[in-house]
């Protein structure tokens, strides 16, 4: 690759590139250019008087000793440069690396000792930065397996380099359920990046959860997620794998941790989706349903969960409690009816359901509700109370429309005409009592 060409792929890299900003003090980009074949990466750190840049376009290789570059990219090549110090390599036209070298102002030859030592430590750099990660642990992994790629992990310089050295790591075949754990503790003790460690635990989730106690592990690791985003986004890749009881359960009480009622939400539907509701699950579920504080968000889990089937009374008194504390009347009329349209347990308490239309202000919203009630199958003496409840709507056309509904369903005996009639005599309106009375004939 001569000179001019890379000079103008290194130029393109700058027009490209879009720096995406890591912390304060380092950013690193990639893009893809020409036919998508080629990667070309740009790095730069700004740290503690240090100004480091690393260019490079398509693949490079180091020897096994990682002194020298083993290949590039014919049509790729790299560049370094760090405060006084520059390294340029390119292929020429038959394929050899023409190494191009200044410490200061002082031009080096790769031939010399000098040259040599000053190329074997900028690899040393360039490997602490994440370069050729993929050679540097297959070369690492023969040598010692993953304790040695471990300890690697443990002397680079940023989380994003750790993040591809753990991946690669992740991807040898042999790895123990032992070694898959220690990979996920040092996955959330020496990244602080919740990106980065995100997007290790979430590229090799299903290899994690084949193993109980590197499941534990993970779970762990994840705990240390920092962003309620990120923590979302490796519960919802957990839950797309076919979970044990005991791992959903540990996906339940990770989800507490997460602060966010958008996110939160977000984890719990999929965690409805996957069902896995038996026994102590349902309740625990319903406890992390609690915690959120958005009306809108609680009440969208609620009614996922209602959709699902509600598998006994004990759930449906649940329901009804976590509805209770919804403030929002809309919202909670949504979850309402959508849990009269279920069957009601034999033993659930009607007249705690009746008074949930206590918390609802709204005449238009307690009106919907108790339609809904009216649509069920009650009881002589259910009937009379819902009769009853009536009293707490204060429109009169609201008031007006639900007893005519009642008048046309309701079994007519001495009882609930009685209560009817009484109910009647709380409208004040002349032209809905009418209406109110007329539907009783």
């Amino acid at each position: 690759m001569n000179r001019q060409l890379f000079g103008i792929l290194l130029f393109c890299l700058v027009v490209l590139s879009a720096n995406c900003q890591k912390n304060q003090s380092s950013s690193y980009n990639i893009s893809n250019s020409g036919d998508g074949k080629l990667s070309t990466h740009h790095m730069t750190i700004n740290n503690d008087g240090t100004s480091l840049e690393i260019k490079y376009a398509g693949e490079v290789r180091f020897n096994d000793d990682e002194t020298a570059i083993q290949s590039l990219d014919p049509k790729g090549g790299l560049l370094y440069r760090k405060n006084d110090q520059k390294l340029i390599a390119e292929t020429d036209n038959k394929g050899n690396i023409v190494y191009e070298m200044y410490d200061g102002g002082t031009k080096l030859s790769i031939e010399t000792a000098a040259g040599k030592q000053f190329l074997a430590n900028i690899i040393k750099d360039l490997v602490n930065h994440g370069i050729d990660a993929k050679g540097s642990v297959e070369r690492l992994y023969k040598k010692g397996g993953s304790s040695a790629v471990l300890n690697r992990v443990e002397t680079l310089k940023s989380d994003y380099a750790k993040g591809i050295y753990l991946d690669h790591l992740l991807q040898q075949p042999s790895l123990a359920s032992a070694e898959l754990s220690t990979i996920a503790e040092k996955a959330g003790t020496l990244m602080s990046s919740d990106y980065e460690k995100a997007k290790v635990l979430s590229k090799s989730t299903e290899r994690f959860m084949a193993e109980p106690k590197a499941a534990q592990a993970y779970f762990a690791a994840a705990k240390t997620i920092n962003s309620d985003y990120e923590k979302a986004k490796v519960l919802k890749g957990v839950l797309a794998h076919n979970l044990s009881i005991e791992l959903y359960d540990q996906a339940i009480s990770l989800t507490r941790d997460i602060h966010s009622d958008y996110e939160k939400a977000g984890v719990l539907k999929s965690m409805i989706e996957k069902g896995k509701l038996e026994g102590e699950n349902y309740q625990k579920l319903l406890d992390v349903v609690t915690l959120i504080h958005s009306d809108y968000e609680k009440a969208g889990v609620a009614m996922r969960l209602i959709d699902k089937g509600i598998p006994n009374k004990q759930a449906y008194d649940q329901l009804i409690k976590v509805s209770s504390q919804i403030n929002s009347d809309y919202e909670q009329a949504r979850v309402l009816k959508r849990l009269l349209d279920q069957p009601i347990p034999a033993g659930v308490d009607f007249e705690q359901v009746l008074g949930l239309l206590n918390n609802i202000a709204s005449d238009y919203e307690k009106a919907g509700v108790m339609k809904k009630i009216s649509n069920k199958e009650l009881s002589p003496d259910q009937w009379v109370s819902l009769i009853q409840a009536t009293s707490g709507v204060s429109s009169n056309y609201e008031k007006s429309g639900i007893l005519v509904q009642i008048a046309r369903l309701m079994p007519k005996n001495e009882k609930t005409e009685e209560a009817y009639r009484q109910a009647a005599k709380t409208v004040s309106s002349d032209y809905e009592f009418g209406k109110v009375m007329r539907a009783l004939e």
